[in-house]
């Protein structure tokens, strides 16, 4: 969208961020206020105060920061905390704030797209290196913060400027198999244990790309395009 939208001379950051407040917000918002009534109807007043704290963390897309100062994810008082899942809509947000401007600064500096791919890739290979430091540093940092889980969404980034490139039936039935192997490999063998994210995240990241970009070369026989499963996926978030 930003590398389009510049190429043709129609890029808006507000037009941008607009759009992204209107994809993510209105769920929020309602998950949001049902979440906080049904804390009135069945909490004690303690449980409540914690409530309405973090839902106003969640509401301004900081809820990371705030769990990351709290408890970690893994923790017994983790199944109280209504607005948990947030925190990673809070890095998502957070990304979209910095990603952006990233990349309008590079093409202005040079229309190249070589130079940008480069930026981008030494910033995603920056975040993992980052993160595999912090998971022993500052573990609850390494699994909230948005630079430490950069390289996540910015294996998705780069995936951009490979993806129109055509890739043969063989090949893209081999990724989509050994991407959904690697997202299957991951949710079985990890576990609270495994240090996380850092490098033991590639895994899923590199698999979930596999799929994008496999899933795309060919119809018969490739789940991923039944109707139900993209029901399901165009409705995930919300």
């Amino acid at each position: 969208i930003v590398v389009g939208g510049m190429t043709q001379g129609k890029f808006s950051f507000w037009n941008f961020y607009g759009r992204r407040f209107v994809r993510l917000y209105p769920a929020l918002i309602v998950v949001t206020l049902l979440t906080l009534l049904a804390g009135i109807l069945l909490t004690d007043p303690v449980t409540l105060e914690n409530l309405s704290r973090s839902g106003r963390y969640a509401i301004t897309s900081t809820s990371n920061i705030f769990f990351r100062d709290h408890l970690g994810y893994f923790a017994i008082a983790a199944q109280k905390q209504p607005f948990l899942h947030t925190w990673s809509l809070g890095v998502e947000w957070q990304f979209y704030l910095v990603w952006p401007v990233i990349i309008w600064l590079v093409l202005k500096f040079s229309k190249k797209m070589a130079w940008l791919v480069a930026v981008l890739a030494l910033i995603t290979i920056g975040s993992i290196a980052a993160s595999q430091w912090a998971i022993s540093h500052d573990p609850k940092g390494a699994y909230y913060l948005m630079h430490f889980r950069a390289f996540e969404l910015g294996i998705g980034a780069l995936l951009v400027f490979v993806y129109e490139k055509q890739a043969s039936m063989l090949t893209s039935v081999s990724l989509m198999i050994a991407g959904m192997a690697a997202i299957i490999c991951s949710a079985f063998f990890d576990s609270p244990a495994t240090p996380f994210p850092g490098v033991a995240a590639l895994l899923p990241c590199l698999g979930a790309a596999a799929c994008i970009y496999g899933g795309k070369g060919f119809v018969a026989g490739n789940i991923l395009r039944c109707p139900p499963v993209v029901y399901i996926g165009k409705i995930s978030y919300s």
